[in-house]
């Protein structure tokens, strides 16, 4: 099946309250086809489950779940410009919503990246040729600059290495 519907059905597993005790399902491979044939088919994941989990796909189930991989990208934008809602913003790449979805493909976002991204690019230059820049005060950037740099300037809280572990 695709990834993206074998994502979809991970987590309606998950939401049935029939999922892996780390949020994802079992998937077993050994039961449906000989060790031979796991090996010649899925090296790769042979060799990170067995290396990274001591877990030997070819005689039990192993552990999966989608990540964020699947279900990246979201910023709205025209084919034609790649241009956002919000006035001079233009996106492209994995940050776009994309022509793949959810069932982008490695490949594709290459292809992706440069044909919209081109696109993004001589929409802005074209926008930038013609329109003006917007009047800011000296006060607002002051402001968007502070703000910007906020958390890097606090005391305490949460430590942004921990949330990032814990999200992995």
């Amino acid at each position: 099946m695709p990834r993206d519907e074998v994502a979809r059905a991970i987590n309606s597993e998950v939401k049935a309250g029939r999922g892996s005790p780390h949020g994802g399902v079992f998937l077993d491979i050994a039961s449906r086809h000989d060790a031979d044939y796991i090996k010649k088919r899925l090296p790769s994941m042979y060799h990170q489950f067995k290396e990274l989990a001591e877990v030997n796909i070819t005689v039990e189930a192993m552990e999966v779940g989608p990540t964020c991989h699947y279900v990246m990208g979201g910023v709205e934008v025209d084919p034609e410009t790649a241009a956002a809602v919000v006035p001079g913003l233009y996106a492209a790449g994995e940050v776009a919503g994309g022509m793949h979805g959810s069932n982008r493909l490695g490949g594709n976002s290459l292809s992706d990246l440069l044909v919209f991204g081109r696109r993004a690019g001589a929409a802005a230059a074209a926008r930038a040729s013609t329109s003006r820049a917007p009047a800011l005060s000296e006060e607002a950037v002051t402001e968007a600059a502070r703000a910007a740099l906020a958390p890097f300037e606090r005391d305490g809280g949460e430590n942004p290495y921990t949330i990032h572990q814990e999200l992995q």
